[in-house]
């Protein structure tokens, strides 16, 4: 049954993603009066977004139970995970003292920084590590000094037999 409760993770952990970041944008845009009425809400959606990363946690380490991932991986991905729920019961706890909007534009962008970097940890958890950069044009390969895109094999071999047979 705990393994079955762990494969509704990769459809929870969408949640707080989402939401997380609608939190942060609302309390962005409400820094200008022109857009003062979302930070009526940023509360609220704070506190549905880390209900919903407390909620992939645990579903988050039912899946790992399965045994089936990269351990270090694994371990690096779920600390992210459990960092952006105790980052958001945090703010959540400061959201409304003076010291919480003090310090509410650094508390966003650290909440940012964590989703990405849980977000991207479990993304190379299933699709694998270069997933992002894969399909990434050679250009900006070079310019992140990543190596050049390996040609499918049999392709090349199959444009240049013709041209060389023509020799």
């Amino acid at each position: 049954m705990l393994t079955f409760l762990g494969r509704f993770h990769p459809l929870l952990v969408h949640l707080p993603i989402g939401i997380l970041l609608l939190a942060i944008l609302f309390a962005g845009l409400g820094r200008w009066e022109r857009f003062r009425h979302l930070r009526d809400v940023v509360g609220f959606t704070l506190l549905m977004g880390t209900l919903a990363a407390i909620f992939s946690c645990v579903t988050g380490y039912l899946l790992s139970l399965s045994g089936e991932y990269d351990f270090v991986l694994l371990n690096q991905h779920r600390n992210l995970g459990i960092a952006v729920a105790g980052w958001g019961v945090l703010m959540l706890l400061l959201n409304k003292t003076t010291w919480g909007k003090k310090w509410g534009l650094l508390f966003n962008l650290v909440l940012l920084g964590l989703v990405g970097g849980a977000g991207h940890l479990g993304g190379s958890l299933t699709h694998g590590g270069d997933y992002l950069t894969q399909a990434l044009p050679e250009p900006y390969r070079n310019w992140l000094g990543l190596p050049p895109l390996a040609l499918p094999k049999g392709k090349l071999t199959t444009f240049l037999r013709p041209m060389s047979t023509q020799l």
